[in-house]
């Protein structure tokens, strides 16, 4: 019995001092390896926008063949490995830490004033990522914070937002999204009506926003 739990206690210290990427972090916290702060403090080194060294060579080349799996099983993390590729970089990285921890404790209180400590360009991300997570878990208060001190829309987001409506036609998160600037800007999408294409000639327009085959281009 004292072998299994040297083991067991061998490989979760293990797991706390290797840096994981973000892949491998997000699975290790779903499957109850690791908590939600030790999944935080895997990825939210990649926040100084700098290099981490060779355990994370499969974040900096784009996860090879993996980023899909990424995009689609955390969404989340996915995003913050977007916007940290291209951030001036930076030492102090508590803000990010303790803003992210703040969402999973529901503290809005703590959320907003560790936001206010980031550059505006790094609280604009942060805000970017916290919107998707928190369409997935269905926070209005988040969304709207959000969406009231603004981010930059990307189609991430436009998708998850769209995705969102479409199941949920009467709720809080809908109404936030109707009432603010980003559905001025990207109005939910009018289905174009279906053209009959002349033989050898492509329908364009099927391949817009609201389109049966939009892309994001």
């Amino acid at each position: 019995m004292d072998s299994i739990f040297k083991t067991l206690l061998l490989k979760r210290l293990h797991l706390l001092i290797m840096s994981l990427c973000f892949l491998e972090a997000f699975r290790q916290w779903q499957s109850g390896k690791i908590t939600v702060d030790e999944y935080l403090d895997h990825i939210v080194p990649h926040c100084r926008g700098q290099w981490l060294g060779p355990d994370h060579e499969q974040d900096e080349d784009g996860f090879g063949s993996n980023w899909f799996e990424l995009e689609n099983e955390d969404l989340f993390g996915f995003s913050i490995w977007r916007w940290t590729k291209h951030m001036e970089s930076t030492q102090d990285i508590v803000p990010f830490k303790k803003a992210f921890k703040a969402y999973f404790d529901r503290d809005m209180k703590e959320l907003h004033d560790q936001i206010s400590l980031l550059r505006p360009a790094d609280a604009k991300s942060v805000r970017s990522s916290l919107a998707i997570i928190a369409l997935r878990d269905e926070r209005a208060d988040v969304v709207k914070y959000c969406l009231d001190e603004g981010f930059n829309w990307n189609s991430w987001f436009l998708d998850a937002a769209n995705s969102y409506e479409k199941i949920n036609k009467k709720t809080d998160i809908t109404k936030i999204l109707h009432e603010s600037q980003f559905r001025v800007d990207w109005p939910w999408p009018i289905p174009k009506p279906k053209r009959s294409a002349k033989k050898g000639e492509i329908d364009f327009a099927a391949f817009d926003y609201g389109g049966r085959y939009a892309v994001n281009w």
